[in-house]
C-alpha cells in the first residue's frame, strides 16, 4: 500500500482575549477577526515551502529544526507587517518517516494568513 500525503490549509475564527495597548505597533485594525491558521505538509514539501517563507532571507546553515523554521516563520511576518504568533511542529517528533511538518499561527491577521498561503502557492501545495 502506497502512502500519500496531501498538504491541507484549515482557516478557523479563534476568539482573541488579549489586552491590547494602544500604542503598540502590531495592533490590529478594530474591525478584522484575528483567526488561527495551519498548514500541514509532508517533509517532501518542506524545501520548497521553507524557501517560498523566507525568500531572500536565508535560515543559517545546520539542521532543520522546529525552532529555527519558527523563527525564520516569525520573520516572514514581521517582514511584511502581520501580526501572529507563528509556530512550527514535526510529527512525529522522532527520527523516522513519514514525517509532517505543522505550520501555525495564532491570532493571525489577514497579513499573516496571506504570508501563509503565499508560501503554500509558491511551494507547490496549494
Amino acid at each position: 500500500m502506497r502512502n500519500v500525503f496531501k498538504a491541507r490549509l484549515r482557516l478557523r475564527e479563534v476568539p482573541v482575549v488579549a489586552p491590547v495597548e494602544p500604542s503598540a505597533p502590531e495592533t490590529p485594525k478594530p474591525d478584522e477577526v484575528l483567526t488561527t491558521v495551519e498548514l500541514t505538509i509532508p517533509r517532501t514539501h518542506l524545501d520548497g515551502f521553507t524557501a517560498a517563507l523566507v525568500g531572500e532571507h536565508a535560515i543559517a546553515a545546520g539542521p532543520v529544526s522546529p525552532d529555527r523554521l519558527t523563527a525564520a516563520f516569525a520573520g516572514a511576518i514581521d517582514r511584511a507587517g502581520g501580526v501572529g504568533s507563528p509556530s512550527v511542529s514535526r510529527s512525529p517528533a522522532g527520527i523516522y518517516t513519514p514525517e509532517y511538518w505543522r505550520f501555525r499561527i495564532e491570532a493571525a491577521d489577514s497579513i499573516a494568513q496571506a504570508v501563509l498561503a503565499r508560501a503554500g502557492r509558491a511551494g507547490r501545495l496549494a
